[in-house]
């Protein structure tokens, strides 16, 4: 174990040196040192401007949030002073609307009483009037009822004849069915 463990020290040492390339008397002169103090000074030199930096814009969101704040407030007070004036107004046009409503309810049932008779009287002209024209619509639609089934037959009666009739045949039926079709629909 003892020769391992030397091994492994000699092995290490090589290692170092190789990485190294050189072994070097001082700290200060191996160039490693060197450009770990380039970092930190670096790092101390830009420190104080970014600290600067990220105060100011903390600062800002701050003062944002509190004008936000400050706006919502103004506003929470603006509402609570509108809320004031209009349940005011409803108040107000609450005993307008009573005023109102009993003043149209007099001239309502005066109206109402006036007017009674010429309405029944009107009731029953229109009446008559919806009476005449359903009956008028309901001739003209059992008219035309009539003439499109009167036109689905012959349709169905000419199909039928084509597919069944011999030529000769066929024109002879078909011309005497469409002849008595319309005089049945005159």
């Amino acid at each position: 174990m003892n020769e391992t463990h030397q091994e492994y020290i000699t092995t290490t040492e090589q290692v170092e040196h190789v990485a190294h390339g050189h072994h070097y008397d001082h700290f200060y002169q191996d160039p490693a040192f060197w450009v770990g103090m380039s970092f930190i000074l670096v790092v101390a030199a830009l420190a104080k401007p970014i600290g600067k930096i990220v105060s100011s814009m903390m600062k800002n969101k701050i003062k944002s949030i509190s004008d936000y704040i400050d706006e919502v407030k103004q506003l929470e007070i603006d509402s609570k002073k509108l809320l004031k004036i209009y349940e005011n107004k409803l108040s107000t046009i609450e005993t307008e609307v009573g005023k109102i409503i009993e003043k149209s309810n007099t001239e309502i049932e005066f109206t109402k009483k006036a007017s009674l008779k010429s309405l029944e009287k009107e009731l029953n002209r229109r009446k008559e009037d919806v009476e005449q024209l359903i009956l008028t619509s309901t001739q003209q639609a059992e008219k035309e009822i009539s003439i499109h089934l009167s036109d689905t037959i012959v349709s169905l009666v000419q199909k039928t004849i084509q597919e069944n009739l011999k030529a000769k045949h066929q024109d002879d039926l078909i011309e005497k069915s469409i002849d008595h079709l319309k005089s049945l629909k005159k």
